[in-house]
Order: C-alpha cells, then structure tokens, then sequence
C-alpha cells in the first residue's frame, strides 16, 4: 500500500475526475434493534439482545428475513450482601406500665458488596463494505455515494457523526478495520476545515476537536 498525504490536493482532484467513472448506487441501511433479554443461556443474569441485519427493502424497518444476526450484552454478576448492621439496644423490662423507653441506637451499616463484574462489550459488526450509514467504532459514518468491487470499497464524501474527519492514516486505518477487517487503500480531500471535525482518540475511538484546522478526508477507499 502506498500513500502521500503530502500531496492531498493534487491526489483529491484526480480522485474527484475518476469518481465520474467508478461511483456506485447507494447501497441498502444497516439496522439494529435492542430488546431486553431474560436470565438464561446467553445471558445468566440478563441482559440486551442486540439484532441486526440489512434493510434489504428499505422501508427502515428490520424485519424477520432481514436479521444477520444477533449478539448479546450480558449484565454482570449480583456483588456479595453485606455485612448485617449490630441490633440496637433494649429498654428495661418492667411489671408496671412505665413510659415507653427510648429507642435504642441503630447499628452500624454494612459494608458495601463487592461489584459485579462487567458484561461482555456487544461485538463490532464487520460487513466488508461501506453503506450510505453504519455504525464504526461506537461513531456513525455516512457516504454520499458507495462502491464496490473484488478488492476494494470506497465512500465518497464521507463524514463521521455528521462532521469532517482528519485525513491521515490513523484515521483512515480505524475506518477500514471496522469496515471490512483490513486496511486502507488510499484516503483523499481538498482543502482546509476550522473545528469542529473528527479524528482518532487514544483512550477513545474518536474525539471531536474544538480547535485549529485540519485536511479533510473526503473520500476512503478499503481493501476487502
């Protein structure tokens, strides 16, 4: 794989003459639905289900003959009871009526049970292509336009939560490992953007930068 971010304007327009050629129709949505799932053999103490599939006749619901698949998000274990508090004191017995006594201390609190463990992060999707929206790496990516052939898929115009995304090959690798598994195949775009525009996080998937400028990448192509 070669690439040059160092000549990103000249590259962004022979891309922008070629996609006259090569861009394609609009693929069908991704879609997915959660629903509550009770304590069983996917999950021992409940959980999400988590469904997903193509919206093949696109009339934006996820119906039966369109599920992929499903995954599940279990919740963790219940954390150990604590301690009992010490039972208070108790007024002197009398065989005469006397006033009522007060009451005794309460005791002391529990400790706090330890906490269950975490569920199982729902796993990434990888369905080897762009679509005009999917979900990739907790962000939503859009297209303008898609294509597809033996090797490669490419998105034209593309924005990550609604905005410009850095073009760089950080960003570009993130995408298409999430896409189809692999790495890039080249990135492009023209010009400069002002914040706010995406890019890749080191804690997090992706941040949003508030500040300074940045090339954007308008257009990613994937190996497959």
């Amino acid at each position: 794989m070669v690439s040059s971010f160092g000549v990103r304007v000249a590259f962004g327009v022979l891309s922008g003459v070629l996609a006259v050629a090569c861009a394609g129709s609009d693929g069908a949505s991704a879609l997915m639905t959660t629903k509550p799932e009770p304590a069983g053999a996917h999950c021992p103490n409940g959980g999400q289900a988590v469904v997903y599939g193509v919206d093949a006749n696109g009339d934006g619901e996820l119906d039966t003959s369109e599920v992929d698949g499903t995954s599940y998000v279990c919740n963790g274990a219940q954390g150990e009871q604590g301690a009992q508090g010490a039972q208070g004191e108790r007024g002197l017995a009398s065989d005469a009526k006397g006033d009522k006594g007060d009451m005794g201390q309460a005791g002391l609190a529990g400790t706090d049970g330890k906490d269950g463990a975490d569920g199982k992060d729902a796993p990434q999707l990888v369905l080897g292509r762009f679509l005009p929206t999917q979900v990739v790496s907790g962000a939503v990516v859009t297209c303008a336009t898609t294509n597809l052939n033996a090797t490669t898929t490419e998105c034209r115009g593309l924005k990550v939560n609604g905005l410009d995304v850095t073009l760089d090959a950080k960003e570009a690798n993130s995408i298409c490992a999430s896409v189809t598994g692999k790495s890039y195949n080249n990135a492009s775009g023209l010009g400069i953007v002002a914040a706010p525009f995406m890019r890749a996080g080191t804690t997090t998937p992706w941040v949003i930068a508030d500040s300074g400028n940045t090339s954007p990448m308008q257009n990613l192509t994937c190996n497959r």
